[in-house]
């Protein structure tokens, strides 16, 4: 995954369809609940890897930090069809109240034909009030039509993530028989988010850590703490947590919580873990990442 910024010069009149959304026979309107259904559809057409669902993107929607961050989003109908969405946001956990990111994604039978390029001036007409500093915008390396997107529109690269998957009908656990019995055997033991839940500072204990490990893990622009109900509400009971697959290394000298492995499972897809931290992986579609 690429990672983009771009300065932001723009001062164009809103809500007036532009030359190019003439040219292109293309509405741009703003984007409303009723919407959801086609913009998951088209979402799911162009990141075909990661399927999502009308609850996760309304989720999603629904537990932002609007006292902190902005955020808008407009769809692109042609022939009486959504074909495209563009939006911007903020960060909670980066946040800059005049830095941005901004979101453009068209079905790709309908790429190539400019739709793109008018909803990417729509959202900056949109953001131009705020007088932005900068937008970042991301794209796969082996996307090349969108690489160029942003390159011609004056955006640099400034971060690169990788994406590891494992072969799980390849994978041999054979190098990492009795690594979990000598974690154990130092003084360490792993528990659940389920197994937790007696904890009454449970959930305080997991933000801190949280908030602790996050600070060694390089973002493109300066951390600032998300709170603590932010963190319970987007986190803890996001819909996608498996409290089976969250795994917890504690201290069992003094019972503080050192480590987190947190494994999630997209609603549009089938997901399962086993028991243990050492062997539990998805079976599909799932997220993994070790805190």
């Amino acid at each position: 995954m690429v990672a983009a910024t771009g300065n932001v010069r723009r001062n164009v009149t809103m809500d007036v369809p532009t030359e190019v959304e003439r040219q292109m026979g293309a509405t741009i309107r703003p984007f409303t609940p009723d919407d959801y259904p086609a913009q998951v559809a088209v979402a799911n057409a162009v990141y075909d890897e990661y399927p999502g669902t009308v609850e996760e993107a309304r989720y999603n929607d629904e537990h932002r930090d609007p006292k902190k961050t902005k955020h808008a989003r407009w769809v692109a109908e042609r022939e009486g069809r959504v074909v495209a969405v563009g939006e911007y946001g903020q960060s909670a956990g980066m946040f800059h109240p005049r830095k941005f990111w901004i979101d453009i994604f068209v079905h790709p039978e309908w790429q190539g034909r400019g739709i793109g390029a008018a909803l990417y001036g729509r959202v900056l007409d949109a953001l131009a009030p705020f007088e932005p500093l900068a937008v970042r915008g991301n794209t796969r390396e082996d996307w090349a039509r969108g690489v160029r997107f942003l390159r011609d529109r004056g955006f640099a690269e400034d971060m690169r993530s990788w994406e590891s998957r494992l072969d799980l009908a390849a994978f041999d656990p054979t190098p990492y028989a009795g690594v979990e019995e000598r974690v154990l055997a130092g003084g360490i033991a792993f528990k659940t988010f389920r197994e937790l839940a007696a904890d009454p500072e449970r959930d305080r204990k997991l933000y801190e850590l949280d908030e602790e490990l996050s600070e060694d893990v390089p973002h493109p622009e300066p951390r600032t703490p998300v709170s603590f109900e932010w963190f319970v509400e987007r986190v803890l009971n996001d819909p996608n947590l498996l409290p089976d697959g969250y795994f917890v290394a504690i201290d069992t000298a003094t019972g503080e919580y050192v480590a987190m492995h947190n494994l999630w499972a997209s609603q549009g897809t089938t997901t399962s873990t086993t028991a243990s931290p050492a062997s539990s992986a998805p079976t599909g579609g799932g997220g993994s990442r070790w805190r």
